[in-house]
């Protein structure tokens, strides 16, 4: 029997069909701020938050937050990990729109000994649409 508990590890985010688990440490979808009686009664995320890895490489997730633009992107959450959704182990769906770090930091970080760490941002981005997957 395929497990359906969501773990801290097998969840995998694609940005434009790319991969880009290994530039993210956090991924949430959020509500966001609710203003109206309809935002308090819905259940569709509208935010995407990451914590991503700062990365100057071209085409790097962190580039793209940078870049801003409002440019829509499309995204799918795999948070199983699984390579076909279904009802029991679904994928998500979604239009995003990026934006730049929304946290103090933009660039740089804490002094670490280990050179292998890489500094991360946070990011906040507006989810225009969303689905769930199941087949």
């Amino acid at each position: 029997m395929a497990t359906t508990r969501i773990n801290g590890r097998d969840l995998v985010v694609l940005i434009d069909s790319i991969d880009r688990s290994d530039e993210t440490t956090s991924v949430t979808f959020g509500y966001g701020t609710r203003q109206t009686f309809t935002d308090m009664r819905g259940s569709i995320p509208k935010r995407l938050d990451m914590t991503i890895l700062q990365d100057l490489a071209t085409g790097s997730l962190y580039k793209l937050a940078m870049a801003g633009g409002g440019a829509q992107v499309t995204g799918v959450l795999k948070p199983l990990g699984n390579a076909a959704p279904s009802v029991t182990q679904p994928h998500y769906s979604f239009n995003v729109t990026p934006s730049g770090p929304t946290g103090d930091a933009y660039i740089g970080g804490d002094a670490a000994e280990d050179g292998s760490q890489t500094l991360t941002v946070e990011v906040q981005w507006l989810i225009t649409d969303w689905l769930e997957v199941t087949a």
